[in-house]
């Protein structure tokens, strides 16, 4: 692979992780989940993960801070 890519696709990987973090820090969840979704980073382990906290997949994956809006008015409904 490029290593240009390889460094992209790095901090890409490095980003969601840290939204992950910031996830777990802001709210309840089980200490199982983190290292499944954080380590791996599979697609549908991530959109479960989603899904069950009530998280944008635009802020999860892709970092929008619309994604994040629509988060937090998502979690007060919760």
């Amino acid at each position: 692979m490029n290593p240009e890519r390889l460094k992209a696709r790095r901090k890409f990987n490095y980003e969601i992780r840290q939204r992950i973090d910031l996830v777990a820090a802001d709210i309840v969840v089980s200490k199982s989940d983190i290292p499944k979704v954080k380590s791996r980073l599979r697609h549908y382990d991530l959109l479960q993960f989603a899904k069950e906290h009530h998280i944008s997949l635009d802020w999860l994956i892709c970092g929008d801070l619309i994604g994040l809006a629509r988060t937090i008015v998502a979690r007060r409904r919760v």
